[in-house]
């Protein structure tokens, strides 16, 4: 019989140890994680932000310099 109530007890403290982990596990989720990749969407808002801005003046940009290129002669020494 002692034996059985010594295995329940080692049950219980595996099980208590499992709960301490858990909770350990999603505290770090709920505030290192969580608060991690709000940050990073946030971030990366900004920048799809930024390039809806730019985008069209850089094309153009872009543009006229492959048409000087393609039509300007080129220099040789």
């Amino acid at each position: 019989m002692s034996d059985v109530i010594d295995k329940i007890n080692n049950l219980e403290n595996k099980i208590n140890s499992l709960e301490l982990k858990i909770d350990l596990i999603l505290q770090k989720l709920d505030n290192t994680i969580i608060d991690n990749c709000n940050r990073m969407g946030n971030h990366i808002n900004f920048i799809e932000n930024v390039y809806e801005k730019v985008k069209y003046p850089l094309e153009y940009v872009t543009n006229k310099l492959n048409y000087k290129k393609e039509y300007l002669p080129e220099i040789t020494e």
